[in-house]
């Protein structure tokens, strides 16, 4: 056998054939293979589909009890003003900026597959194919309300406050600053009036 490799018969019909088919082989393993690309590219449609899922997980849901929330506010503004010396009967009205807000939990499904197909021709095409789903989640022991993850109650827009002694002194402006302190309600959205 080691006659014949090193011999003149080497290059032989059946081992040129041979030799042919062994340079294809190695071809076929040396080619390139295409790596996905981690450029900017990738990472903005990356940002932009982390983004998509973000928001749609949180849709939020408007709840009908504002007016009670006002009132509670009301009602606890009324009780601590009543109890400042100096003031007598207080009366109290709160605006909300908008309603309450509750963030319902979301279970998300997102399917991603990559496929690179080419031609005989020797084209090359890349198909990216991405699908998500979102599914509302529900208690089953309140009779099939979404699960709620986070209730948002609604920001004060302004106060108006009458009240007897409110013109004494300083005490419209010490209702001002208690407003302010307690609700974080700018001056100018502040009313105190003398009863």
């Amino acid at each position: 056998m080691m006659e014949k490799l090193l011999g003149k018969k080497w290059f032989s019909r059946d081992n040129l054939l041979l030799l042919v088919l062994l340079g294809v082989l190695l071809f076929v393993i040396a080619l390139p293979v295409k790596k996905e690309d981690s450029g900017k590219g990738q990472e903005k449609e990356n940002a932009a589909a982390m983004l998509e899922e973000l928001t749609a997980s949180t849709q939020t849901v408007t709840a009908g009890s504002t007016e009670e929330y006002a009132a509670y506010l009301e009602e606890k503004l009324k009780k601590m003003l009543e109890a400042v010396q100096g003031l007598g009967e207080v009366e109290v009205m709160v605006t909300l900026e908008s309603s309450e807000e509750k963030i319902v939990e979301k279970d998300m499904t997102a399917e991603r597959s990559n496929t690179e197909e080419q031609d005989a021709a020797g084209g090359a095409r890349t198909v990216n194919t991405s699908n998500t789903e979102y599914r509302t989640i529900y208690r089953e022991d309140t009779g099939g309300d979404p699960f709620v993850v986070k209730t948002i109650t609604p920001k004060v827009e302004g106060v108006l406050v009458v009240a007897e002694g409110a013109g004494k002194g300083n005490m419209a402006g010490e209702i001002t600053q208690i407003i302010q302190a307690l609700f974080g309600v700018e001056a100018h959205r502040i009313k105190v009036l003398e009863k």
